[in-house]
This record gives structure tokens, sequence and C-alpha cells, in this order.
């Protein structure tokens, strides 16, 4: 991995941790944009954009934890970061109460295609009724805001999955929660 920086050999590690594979030797391929267009066609999931975890979801202090923009679970991802070496007692929640995607959305399109959508307003994108309102999200998920999409109904429901992801982690069963785990759970919003 000669040529890396340190956060992009630490990046590559957490990746690696979460079960993400990544291309190394994009020499063959051209182009960035081929190599995401190669790892989404592989993997049926968007190629990895790391970003620092967003203060408006995971709070002030978030640690230098980076969340996959399409993460298909991030407040899980990133507790774990948060919380390395704690043993969490129960399962993990899911992103929608159904699963990491939705059984059905709203305007019919393939529950699939959320993946391709930023987690900030996926919720938004499986209750919208409009196929169009879907690939506006799509399109502009790689956008540096998107809070401007969320709907009222998204919002909702992203707050009650933090809301699903902060009780998991405060369950600690007959753990004690040390204050520096107490203090990464993200603040209630």
């Amino acid at each position: 991995m000669s040529g890396l920086t340190a956060s992009q050999i630490e990046a590559r590690a957490q990746l690696a941790r979460a079960g993400i594979g990544v291309i190394t030797d994009m020499s063959w391929i051209g182009d960035p944009a081929t190599a995401a267009a190669v790892t989404a066609a592989a993997t049926g999931r968007p190629a990895p954009v790391l970003e620092p975890a967003d203060p408006v979801y995971f709070g002030r202090d978030s640690f230098g934890i980076q969340i996959d923009r399409f993460s298909a679970n991030p407040a899980v991802s990133y507790l774990r970061q948060a919380m390395a070496g704690h043993d969490f007692p129960t399962p993990a929640p899911s992103f929608f109460r159904t699963g990491d995607l939705p059984l059905i959305t709203g305007s019919g399109v393939d529950p699939q295609v959320l993946a391709f959508i930023d987690w900030r307003v996926r919720h938004a994108a499986a209750f919208t009724t409009s196929r169009a309102r879907v690939l506006k999200l799509i399109e502009e998920s790689d956008g540096a805001d998107t809070t401007g999409l969320q709907s009222s109904d998204g919002r909702h429901a992203l707050n009650e999955y933090l809301g699903r992801c902060r009780a998991w982690a405060l369950d600690t069963g007959d753990q004690e929660l040390s204050e520096e785990d107490f203090d990464s759970i993200f603040a209630p919003r």
C-alpha cells in the first residue's frame, strides 16, 4: 500500500473490518469514475465515500470517525467504531425496522435502488411516492449537503432510527458503560 497516507491506510482498515472490499489496483481501469462503476456493478452498492461523522447526527465530537455516505447502517457503524472493544449484548438495530432496506417503497422503485442514496435522506426516498424524486435524491446524493432534500416523514424515520441505535448502545446487559463509551453515544436530537 505504498503511496497511501496514514488516513487512507486507516480508512481501508476500517472498511476491511466492516467487510467492505476496496479495489487497490485501479491502473487497469483508467479513471476513478470507471472504478466506482465497476465497484457498484460488482457489489450492487455504490463505491464507499468516507466522510467525517456528521455532527448534526453524531454530536460535536465524533472522535474523527468516518462514515460511508452510502452505509447500510451508519449509526451502528459509528457506534461500533466509537465504542471499539465494547461488547454489545443485543443484536444491532437495522436502518429500517424491516432491515437495512425497506421491503417496499412508496414510489414502487426496487428497494435496492435506495442503496445509492445518501443515508441521511434514504428514509425520505423510501417514503416518497414520486419516482422522479427518488431519481433526484440519487443524483444529488453526491453533493455536500443533502439536508435540503429531507422530507418530514424521512426526518421522523431517521430520528426514530437514531433513537433505536442510542437505546441499543446504552443497553449494556451486565457490563458497566465507561464514561468514554457513554460520551461516544451521540447526543439526542
